[in-house]
């Protein structure tokens, strides 16, 4: 492959990759629902109707913007950070208001935590990519992403809310969360400067064009996103006095 390129798409398991990601990250959201429609004593089926309904109208949104080719055309800046921060803001939005913070205020504790497993499969799945040359190392836990961390504490984290564990739940919440964003922030500014244009430092690596494409996109306008949303609902969650 010549310096500077890239692949555009990955083979077939490479792309299901992505599906299976989304699908574990839906599935663990579900299940935090679920704590919460419990615990506010409100219907299960309502609650998980109304969450279904949010992420189907912003999956499509996702893969439309990448099948629709408007993140080809797009370069770091303006135009795909006009994109991405749309996408934050959105987040952040229905993380503070009304969807958010019921869900801050009844989900468990544990579920907030351990929702963020998703993170785990999604590192192995960036670094399938790198191996078959669609994105840099450095966007990899062999490089400068270390999120696999976030999500495997979570995991643990999660389990020993739940199992009592810990005697300060809310001060080794409230650090992982800290931790969390950080590494996120990490990859995300990685990925930034790994796109084609101006911001690009690294004109001589493999640059970073696979996410501009449907199914990819669901990795930074889904994903990236969904891990955002948790981090600004648990820090609600670690208001209550009932933790």
């Amino acid at each position: 492959m010549a310096k500077g390129l890239a692949m555009e798409h990955v083979s077939t398991t490479g792309t299901l990759y992505v599906y299976g990601c989304w699908a574990l990250a839906v599935a663990l959201l579900l299940l935090t629902v679920r704590s919460a429609a419990r615990r506010a004593r409100t219907s299960v089926p309502r609650a998980i109707g109304w969450t279904v309904c949010i992420l189907a109208v912003w999956t499509f949104a996702a893969l439309a913007i990448g099948k629709l080719g408007w993140m080809r055309t797009l370069e770091m800046p303006p135009g795909a950070a006009k994109v991405a921060v749309t996408a934050a803001l959105l987040t952040i939005v229905m993380a503070t208001l009304r969807p958010g913070r019921w869900l801050g205020d009844n989900a468990a504790l544990a579920w907030l935590l351990g929702a963020q497993a998703f993170r785990i499969p999604v590192e192995i799945m960036l670094h399938r990519w790198y191996l078959e040359g669609a994105i840099p190392e450095r966007m990899t836990f062999l490089g400068w992403n270390y999120d696999i961390l976030s999500g495997a504490l979570g995991l643990v984290l999660g389990i020993g809310v739940a199992r009592n564990w810990f005697k300060r739940p809310k001060t080794i919440a409230r650090l992982y969360n800290i931790l969390g964003i950080l590494l996120l922030a990490t990859i995300v500014v990685t990925a930034a400067l790994s796109i084609p244009g101006p911001l690009n430092n690294f004109p001589q690596e493999p640059l970073n064009r696979i996410v501009r494409n449907a199914p990819y996109s669901l990795l930074p306008l889904c994903l990236v996103m969904t891990a955002l949303f948790l981090h600004i609902v648990t820090f609600r969650a670690l208001r209550r006095d009932d933790l």
